[in-house]
């Protein structure tokens, strides 16, 4: 918890200098269980995530902390530094994440694809870069979604699925999850999302997992 305040502390001195020219957005969100890309879990139960994140001319910098719920542990702490792009109707997103756990620490490159037409197709390649940079080690997120518009409401099912290289000494399909998103804006700057999800495990290491979560957004 320490080193999450710290963090987030040093980002807001560092770009106190030109906050008017920046974008600060602040996240909290509860989750029944909190999954990574890959289909395992972080923590063993409840957790509490928590991201303070400035921008500036599309470049970002993202600091997150996840606490367990309710003994407020310190479960991991993350780090992204990223640059948002846009190529014709693609909008992309290249990003360096540091992972800070008990644990150990884990360093990963992402690159994410998506296009938004009368289906939203979300692609997401992941290296592990932990002790230098090999062909192996990746990860293949890919997601459809569906957004219906209800006045102010957004309903968006979806299903993804995330193939595995080596990535965590696994490999293969790790998992199919459909589920539900949901999002509404309780103000210009503040908003409600929520989340319902059921994880179909392909793989021997993952679980078969129905999980759900609740948070509010605002923009600063």
């Amino acid at each position: 918890m320490k080193k999450f305040l710290f963090l987030m502390a040093m980002l807001s001195i560092n770009f106190s200098i030109n906050c008017s020219a920046a974008d600060f957005v602040f996240y909290e969100a509860m989750n029944s269980r909190l999954l990574t890309k890959s289909g395992s879990p972080i923590g063993k139960g409840t957790l509490v995530q928590t991201m303070l994140g400035v921008e500036v001319d599309r470049f970002y910098l993202n600091v997150w902390g996840n606490q367990g719920f309710p003994e407020g542990q310190n479960i991991e702490t993350d780090l992204v530094v990223g640059k948002r792009f846009s190529l014709g109707e693609i909008s992309g997103d290249l990003n360096f994440q540091r992972f800070m756990a008990e644990n150990g620490n884990e360093n990963m490159l992402e690159i994410a694809l998506k296009h938004k037409g009368d289906v939203t197709s979300t692609l997401i390649w992941t290296k592990q870069i932990t002790g230098g940079i090999s062909l192996g080690r990746n990860r293949l997120y890919a997601e459809l979604s569906n957004p219906v518009v209800i006045n102010k409401l957004v309903l968006t099912p979806f299903i993804a699925t995330a193939y595995l290289e080596n990535f965590y000494h696994a490999t293969g399909l790790a998992y199919v999850t459909p589920g539900l998103r949901v999002y509404y804006p309780l103000s210009k700057n503040i908003s409600f999302f929520a989340q319902g999800a059921y994880q179909n495990a392909l793989m021997a290491k993952k679980l078969d997992l129905s999980y759900g979560s609740g948070g509010i957004k605002v923009l600063f």
